[in-house]
């Protein structure tokens, strides 16, 4: 039981697209029943994951009072997509260097950060 449900979770870390995500959570759920929120917080966060690397995002760092997205060579996310994030919320979006996108905000929980990362992604997009 232990060695099925590892395998299940190496097959998850190594999930390349939502689709298969889904199907995993499906498997997941008929062979053991209703996730638990740690399983359910692992597979928002690779999901989130997937997104930011579609954006070029190649790491984010959470914070309790900010989340930091590092950018690749080849961004997908028009330069002045940023620039009116600033622009609007300077607040809440700021430059750290020249590859890396600081969004200002407080998450203290695991759900606070993945339901932030979300709307973060989301104000890329």
């Amino acid at each position: 039981d232990v060695h099925q449900r590892l395998l299940l979770y190496k097959r998850l870390s190594h999930a390349e697209t939502e689709e298969t995500l889904l199907e995993l959570k499906v498997e997941i759920i008929d062979r053991f029943g209703a996730l638990p929120e740690s399983t359910q917080n692992l597979i928002q966060v690779h999901v989130l994951k997937l997104k930011a690397k579609a954006l070029g995002i190649k790491k984010i760092e959470a914070h309790s009072i900010h989340f930091t997205a590092e950018f690749g060579a080849s961004p997908q996310v028009a330069p002045e997509k940023i620039i009116h994030l600033i622009q609007t919320s300077p607040a809440k979006f700021k430059l750290d260097g020249a590859n890396r996108l600081r969004y200002c905000i407080k998450a203290d929980t695991a759900s606070k950060k993945i339901a932030t990362m979300q709307a973060f992604i989301n104000d890329l997009v």
